[in-house]
């Protein structure tokens, strides 16, 4: 492990861990991450996310129907759980919102999938116990800032960005004290500029070589978008 961060495990010229400052919150968030996610991607976002939020934990899994942890957060009844997930039926954000009124006093645990897009859909397909939950899905209004990778959709957001967007909104909605979200997506973007200038630099190796496609263009594309939500 000799010139790794003893935290994240990856190189020391590559971890951003200085960036991420933790945050406390109200509501319990759980990472249920594929095994692909969890083993292999040591600067994922998911990772970022949870590293930033005390309140939060890691569940690692594909079929989580019969994963006893995600169960017994299930049964609790001082538990009021939700999943993140897109659909017509989601939770209602704004106007008579009707989450705070459902939470009824109880402890919101929200459920998000963390996996590449095809691997989060199975997740969710196979995992039967996540399918009676109440759905929050968000809207966002600026493409991901994720230029590195590839996403089927400009609607897409990260696992950490899309945890911004939640507690932004759970805050609106008066279930998060006020804190400095942005924070959360500040290793996240450090980690993005740094591969933006690996793969710039033709003196370095890199698995990528020249730009990426820059904000500007994403956010084209996505004001010519339908507008759907997506979280």
């Amino acid at each position: 492990m000799s010139g790794r961060c003893y935290r994240c495990g990856v190189r020391q010229n590559t971890c951003v861990c200085e960036a991420i400052t933790p945050i406390e919150t109200q509501m319990r968030l759980v990472l249920l991450m594929h095994p692909k996610e969890f083993k292999k991607q040591l600067l994922g976002t998911g990772r970022m996310t949870h590293a930033s939020l005390p309140n939060s934990e890691i569940i690692m899994g594909i079929d989580f129907s019969q994963d006893r942890r995600v169960n017994e957060l299930l049964s609790e009844p001082q538990n009021f759980c939700t999943v993140l997930w897109p659909g017509e039926n989601a939770l209602a954000w704004s106007g008579d919102d009707s989450l705070p009124a459902q939470l009824n006093g109880r402890k919101l645990v929200v459920f998000l999938l963390d996996g590449t897009w095809n691997c989060a859909r199975k997740m969710y397909r196979l995992s039967h116990n996540l399918h009676e939950l109440p759905k929050l899905a968000l809207n966002p209004t600026k493409p991901s800032a994720f230029t590195i990778k590839q996403q089927p959709d400009v609607r897409c957001l990260s696992t950490v960005e899309a945890t911004q967007l939640l507690f932004e909104t759970l805050e609106s909605a008066g279930l998060e004290a006020r804190q400095d979200w942005p924070s959360l997506v500040k290793p996240f973007l450090a980690m993005n500029a740094q591969q933006i200038k690996i793969a710039s630099d033709p003196h370095r190796q890199a698995y990528r070589k020249g730009n990426y496609n820059p904000a500007a263009t994403l956010e084209r594309a996505l004001k010519g978008t339908r507008a759907r939500k997506l979280f």
